[in-house]
């Protein structure tokens, strides 16, 4: 009985204690009756929040937006949106021909077009070791000979493939010195054998010999060295021919 009567007092918002009153204000504070039970006399008060301005619980679509906290953002159209740079890679660096020796071991695959042999006594060496030439020695170079029926005048020629990825040469043509002493000369070309150009012609005698120092063969496809005379007695040869790119 005694709580239903407490609840009842507390219902309409007044207590009385001790012949005293009490009134519950409007923010929750208890007074008494010399006093103003009025908000702005309790100090500042809690400001509620707008229902208005709750957020409203997501249905889990996907296609409901939440809104900002800030009332004042403002969501930018999706054309406005700044979108990240894809990241790019750079390609890597498309490779480079090294300088490659036209004699020796070290002769990279199908630049040699001619292989090392004789034919009808016609001979090409082009992994030959210490050849002298003039007044110099190479390690490596070619030698052209012939070997059966030959004549006062041979022909023979070593062919390569440049692919036109080479815009110079280096080499010394001459005699192979171990020819015989009455030798006689000997010439030797240099063509470009995709379009059958002459690009230099040198003749030579035992002992003397011409060196080529960036000699050009840019846009060379196909490069021929030709040899004519008494090759065999003299042997055309030329030493440590290098291509460079």
């Amino acid at each position: 009985m005694a709580g239903l009567l407490a609840a009842a007092i507390l219902g309409c918002g007044l207590i009385t204690s001790c012949g005293t009153s009490y009134k519950i204000g409007g923010d929750g504070n208890i007074c008494d009756g010399s006093a103003k039970c009025d908000n702005t006399d309790q100090g500042p008060s809690v400001e509620q929040p707008d229902p208005a301005k709750r957020r409203p619980h997501s249905s889990g679509d996907p296609s409901e937006s939440t809104p900002p906290d800030d009332d004042n953002a403002e969501a930018l159209p999706p054309e406005d949106q700044e979108t990240p740079s894809p990241t790019r890679h750079a390609s890597p660096p498309v490779g480079k021909p090294l300088p490659v020796a036209l004699s020796g071991s070290s002769v990279p695959d199908g630049v040699q077009l001619t292989p090392d042999s004789c034919v009808m006594g016609r001979c090409t060496f082009q992994s030959e070791a210490n050849i002298p030439i003039g007044d110099s020695s190479f390690n490596t170079g070619w030698i052209v000979k012939c070997t059966i029926g030959c004549g006062s005048t041979e022909k023979a020629d070593i062919d390569l493939q440049l692919s036109s990825q080479y815009r110079t040469l280096d080499a010394t043509l001459g005699i192979d010195g171990q020819s015989t002493s009455l030798a006689g000369p000997v010439t030797i070309r240099i063509i470009n054998k995709t379009n059958e150009t002459l690009l230099k012609e040198y003749t030579f005698t035992s002992g003397k010999s011409v060196p080529l120092h960036r000699f050009n063969v840019a846009g060379v496809t196909i490069l021929r060295f030709e040899f004519l005379g008494p090759l065999s007695t003299s042997m055309a040869a030329v030493g440590s021919p290098i291509a460079y790119p």
